[in-house]
């Protein structure tokens, strides 16, 4: 069964519904890069296609108020997976009939886009009956990278759902999507998870020693997936330290080079890397939040530990209010993006506000 760390508010939202036999037709699962939407979807596409979970009957009604669906034969549905029966495997497998998972990382070539052409496909196979159980399951990741052809296509499906079909949407923000498509949705935003749960996890789930639980819980900025990932993958880390050293390259460049930089950011973007970009600033916005902390003198309370004599030696240099303001900036940056601003002139914008470190 897939792991879910936190959101324990919208697991037991997910599971009420399922129990009750009330479940929308379309779902928005929207948070920070790796902090458990995709999971929490692929954990409620189990739940839905379990065969515990489902009644015997089968039998569905639309309710034409609300948009949702309930099983009309008075049997109390389970509400989470079991885990165990060949549904709940052969989704975590991801080999059941009718579940479909349409994301970035299943695009043929070098494409960083949904376009209309894999709507289109997805679309023309929604109205097909389930061939196991009573509903199908799709799940949409990625779905920022849309085109807005693509976008209007999935509009059309979620004006008119098949009765036995549930959408599930994943993306980093309501904002990158259509209103018209957050509209015919029921929202879910996951936010960041306590640095305690996170380091539970490690250390109970994944077998984490109480150092690395420690570090990465802090470096995740509660986001367990990605302190997971860096607890098996030799390349997160060292892609933090990239991206810091991008940071103190920036404190020492001039206004020529931060340009140059802000117009990589926007290839990175437009070659749909939303996630790196969005990492890439989540980082520096831990590290600026750090710096503050050793200027107000409270170094227990870093997350960068690792890096704690870095930022003793820059706090020395740049003023408090400096530190304030730019914190301010990264903020504004990331919601920028997040509103669909040109990439270019935000990091332009931001890196002419960074204070220079010499």
């Amino acid at each position: 069964m897939r792991t879910i760390i936190g959101h324990q508010w919208a697991i037991d939202l997910l599971s009420r519904q399922l129990a009750q036999g009330r479940v929308a037709h379309a779902y928005l699962f929207t948070g920070a890069p790796q902090v458990g939407k995709g999971s929490l979807a692929q954990w409620f596409a189990q739940a839905l296609l379990c065969q515990a979970s489902s009644t015997s009957s089968g039998l569905e009604q639309a309710d034409a108020a609300s948009g949702e669906r309930f099983v009309g034969d008075g049997q109390e549905a389970k509400g989470a997976p079991c885990g165990n029966c060949s549904a709940c495997q052969k989704v975590a497998a991801g080999i059941h009939p009718d579940l479909r998972l349409l994301n970035l990382a299943v695009q043929p070539g070098e494409r960083r886009t949904l376009g209309i052409q894999v709507i289109r496909e997805l679309r023309n196979g929604i109205a097909e009956r389930p061939f196991a159980g009573q509903r199908k399951v799709h799940i949409i990741e990625d779905a920022e990278a849309m085109t807005p052809e693509a976008a209007n296509a999935l509009l059309k499906t979620l004006e008119e759902p098949p009765s036995f079909v549930v959408l599930l949407i994943v993306a980093i923000s309501d904002h990158l999507l259509p209103s018209t498509i957050v509209s015919r949705c029921q929202v879910l935003p996951l936010r960041i998870v306590p640095r305690q749960e996170v380091r539970q996890a490690l250390l109970e789930q994944w077998n984490a020693s109480p150092e690395q639980a420690d570090l990465l819980a802090a470096l995740s900025r509660g986001r367990p997936g990605w302190a997971i990932q860096a607890l098996q993958a030799n390349s997160v880390l060292p892609k933090r330290e990239a991206d810091l050293d991008k940071l103190h390259q920036m404190l020492e460049a001039g206004l020529l080079e931060r340009f140059t930089f802000a117009q990589k950011q926007q290839q990175r973007w437009r070659r749909g890397k939303h996630n790196d970009v969005f990492d890439l600033l989540a980082c520096w916005l831990g590290w600026w939040r750090d710096l503050q902390l050793v200027g107000q003198g409270c170094p227990d309370l870093v997350v960068n530990i690792d890096h704690l004599e870095g930022l003793r030696t820059i706090a020395r240099r740049v003023p408090q209010r400096r530190v304030l303001y730019f914190l301010q900036a990264l903020g504004a940056a990331q919601q920028q993006l997040k509103d669909q601003v040109n990439p270019r002139l935000v990091f332009e914008n931001l890196l002419i506000q960074m204070p220079t470190v010499v």
